[in-house]
């Protein structure tokens, strides 16, 4: 089968490999979509996926065939992958907290993932998909889980207001998780004009430009003069964490959930903003991934498709996925959005 094989930071490359039959406890899935995630760009520039995997873990597809001791799944079934795996005995997996396991594993890390055209799944990560949906929508159920898990743990309430700082794909599935809740207003922060385009139409109440130096003022003007009640950063910098932590009114909650870049680090400026915490009593809490979200957010797409396919800039073959996929979205931010690969 054809894959794209990670061999180190900017080295991803496409192969033939050996198809094989799933193992007698495994399901094998022709994948029709997988997305590229801004987790991938991170593990593509840096050393983060082990050598020789096939990266890709927003997967959705078709079972093709099924391992002799695999129950409840057969050849013909559509399905989304959840790609995070526990090891099921850890004090994490035990408390319904799989994705905090202490030997967290996920598809396209230390096991295979989806740029390829098939994918070998425990069933367990297996998740049926309903039926009409459409095969795009479901290429995106693996981001709008990680947004609702945000959303869930900022304690978002209907009638309080919000600002997302960073408008790459997590932060505008964040809008989109926000307005499906019926949460409003929505401040949306961003650099890029198509993307900051894109968050008017998926109904952000009013979009600011993150260079802007009066934009605490601004939001502090929209909100009655006390600022955001809640805050989530998603640009996967502490400048970005800085900001949220002014846009913030006192007693107000900002919640992290991207990936800090490795070359960041925190600065005076940074830590003058940190230092809101305890006097303006501000929440500071994490976000990772999701816990019981994934089944929330195939129900919500299959539902609701239409603004959130809007998000997909670029369908994409798999030959195409170093020059087209990886590169293009680290080149031409202010062009593309989310990019998905059709193996």
């Amino acid at each position: 089968m054809k894959a794209a094989v990670f061999y180190g930071p900017f080295d991803i490359r496409l192969q033939e490999l050996d198809e094989t039959a799933p193992p007698i406890d495994m399901v094998k899935v022709r994948v029709e979509y997988c997305g590229i995630c801004g987790t991938d760009l991170i593990r593509y520039q840096y050393d983060s996926v082990h050598i020789g995997v096939i990266p890709g873990h927003e997967i959705c597809g078709e079972v093709v065939e099924v391992g002799s001791q695999v129950e409840n799944w057969r050849k013909g079934d559509w399905v989304v992958v959840n790609p995070l795996a526990g090891c099921g005995q850890c004090y994490w997996c035990q408390h319904s907290s799989l994705h905090l396991c202490s030997s967290l594993n996920v598809l396209g890390t230390a096991a295979h993932g989806g740029f390829a055209e098939h994918v070998l799944v425990p069933p367990r990560q297996l998740h049926r998909m309903p039926d009409g949906m459409s095969h795009q929508a479901a290429a995106l159920v693996e981001p709008l889980a990680v947004a609702l898990r945000a959303i869930k743990r900022g304690h978002v309430q209907v009638g309080e207001s919000a600002a997302i700082v960073g408008d790459g794909v997590i932060g505008l599935f964040n809008l989109l998780a926000l307005r499906m809740a019926g949460i409003g207003p929505v401040f949306f922060v961003g650099k890029h004009e198509c993307r900051k385009e894109l968050a008017k139409r998926l109904g952000a109440n009013v979009v600011f430009d993150g260079r802007d130096k009066h934009l605490s003022d601004l939001i502090t003007e929209c909100t009655g003069g006390v600022g955001a009640d809640v805050c989530f950063e998603c640009a996967g910098s502490i400048e970005a964490l800085n900001t949220c932590m002014v846009l913030t009114r006192k007693g107000g909650r900002v919640v992290t959930e991207s990936n800090l870049q490795r070359h960041d680090h925190f600065r005076a400026d940074s830590m003058c903003s940190l230092l809101r915490i305890k006097p303006a009593e501000i929440s500071l809490v994490g976000s990772f991934a999701y816990a019981d979200e994934f089944e929330s957010s195939i129900l919500a797409l299959a539902n609701q498709p239409s603004p959130a396919i809007e998000v997909i800039s670029s369908i994409i073959h798999l030959d195409e996925i170093v020059t087209g996929g990886y590169e293009r979205l680290l080149a031409h931010k202010d062009q593309e959005v989310k990019i998905i690969v059709k193996p």
